[in-house]
């Protein structure tokens, strides 16, 4: 039973650890699924904020160029070379003389009639087919007074100039002109890049034509190696999209996900490594609290074996042997199996234990011990009750009287027997004879003392023939 209690409290102690070690594991999963994500809820809010900030410069940027346009072209000084000069090539000269003082970042002018035809411009003339057709486009607006909806400038492929253009009424001649001018679209480039604060992509693309490129921070579309438009994959990382006010464009920030992975790397590395000192710990504690619940089982082990069991011949005691009596008793209660004992005294003891010493009848008691261990059975109880008095409490004896009886006079006769051979101790050869009692455990309310009562009646009946048989 001691030895039951003793596994079930490492048991308990092993659970108990290991609960812990899942607890802790659980708080180190818990704490890395919560940096990352408030990894991730900062990230989303600086790609967010990375976004609006590029939105408002590269919009500040067109509102710049907006503003300065509108100002020219509702100016009717600054148109009236129209009417000084009749040939292209000086009215050309003038006016971008002019314009490059207010537009340094101009790339090509020109001004068209409300028709949407160019009157005059640059020098080389870079009016593509797209640009007129915008042009035409902003001349049917103007011809239809629509003017809050002016054309929103966008990104021309034209080779070696990729441009975007900015178009506005102009007063010449007494008639509304279209003032047109065209600006690199390098500039909207150095917009993505001239405040970035985050290790994420970012995208200018055009709204009415989802995924397409504008600009990338790496350059304009012209000297992109990919593909114009974004994959599936890459309109998925799209954590941040911030339209461009006045325009066609938005700002997309993507989330990379190396920034994230490192992240993530980094913090299990942090955690395997907490992990890793918490584990020496715990392996030190477990192995140290295993060491002492067995050096504590081990001992409680021993103090019940000493509080149970006799000292010099580690037989049961009489304590054990009342706790045993009780599994007897509810044997016959619940099975009806009959239990007896049998009352052992060595006959001529004391004479040898007198003569010989004390060291000598000590180890006659042992040798006694050990063949009383020997012939008795699994289930049966060999007790140390006095000097040399033993008591053998014998369980399973049937359901029957006298099948009982009958087994439990074999077995007096069985323990007589080997009890008779010499015992050789040293140089001595000695005889240590029993004579027994026995009684039968008949009916429920017995007591052990009223058993070993009767039982001890018996055996000095028996020790009296064995004097008188002398």
């Amino acid at each position: 039973m001691q030895r039951l209690e003793s596994r079930n409290l490492n048991v308990l102690f092993s659970v108990t650890m290991v609960l812990v070690m899942v607890l802790v594991i659980v708080m180190l999963v818990w704490r890395v699924q919560g940096s990352v994500k408030q990894f991730d809820d900062f990230q989303n809010q600086m790609m967010q904020k990375q976004a609006q900030v590029t939105a408002t410069d590269i919009s500040e940027l067109v509102a710049s160029i907006r503003n300065r346009m509108v100002a020219i072209s509702l100016d009717d000084f600054f148109l009236k070379d129209f009417e000084e000069f009749k040939s292209v090539e000086p009215l050309q000269e003038a006016l971008q003389a002019r314009l490059k003082n207010y537009f340094p970042e101009m790339f090509a002018f020109s001004i068209a009639d409300k028709h949407g035809e160019p009157l005059a411009g640059d020098v080389n003339m870079l009016v593509g087919d797209i640009c007129r057709a915008d042009l035409q486009h902003t001349a049917d607006l103007l011809d239809q007074k629509k003017t809050d909806e002016l054309y929103e400038p966008w990104i021309h492929p034209q080779p070696d100039g990729y441009h975007f253009d900015m178009m506005f009424p102009a007063r010449a001649f007494g008639e509304t002109l279209v003032f047109f001018m065209s600006f690199k679209a390098d500039l909207l480039q150095n917009a993505l890049n001239q405040k970035v604060f985050t290790e994420h992509t970012i995208y200018l693309l055009r709204v009415d034509k989802p995924g397409l490129i504008e600009v990338a921070q790496q350059g304009v579309r012209n000297t992109l190696t990919r593909d114009f438009y974004l994959t599936e994959l890459e309109q998925a990382l799209i954590s941040a999209r911030v339209p461009v006010d006045g325009t066609r464009w938005e700002v997309a920030v993507l989330a990379n996900p190396a920034v994230r992975s490192e992240f993530i790397d980094e913090n299990i590395q942090d955690t395997l490594m907490l992990f890793s000192v918490f584990a020496v710990f715990w392996s030190l504690l477990f192995l140290f609290g295993l060491y002492e619940e067995n050096r504590k089982g081990r001992l409680m082990s021993y103090l019940h074996h000493l509080s149970s069991h006799d000292a010099l011949t580690e037989l049961a005691n009489r304590r054990f042997l009342y706790s045993a009596f009780k599994e007897s008793l509810s044997n016959k209660r619940f099975a009806g199996e009959l239990a007896g004992l049998l009352y052992l005294d060595l006959n001529d003891f004391k004479p040898i234990n007198d003569e010989y010493g004390h060291e000598v009848g000590d180890e006659l008691l042992k040798l006694v011990a050990k063949r009383l261990l020997a012939c008795s059975r699994q289930h049966d109880v060999v007790a140390r009750v006095g000097g040399d008095e033993f008591v053998v409490l014998l369980n399973h004896l049937g359901q029957e009287k006298e099948q009982a009886l009958h087994a439990l006079n074999e077995a007096k006769t069985r323990f007589s027997l080997h009890l008779e051979p010499e015992y050789n101790i040293n140089t001595l050869h000695l005889n240590a004879q029993a004579s027994i009692g026995l009684a039968l455990l008949e009916d429920e309310s017995s007591s052990l003392d009223a058993l070993l009562k009767e039982a001890d009646e018996k055996m000095y009946e028996a020790k009296v023939r064995f004097k008188q048989a002398r």
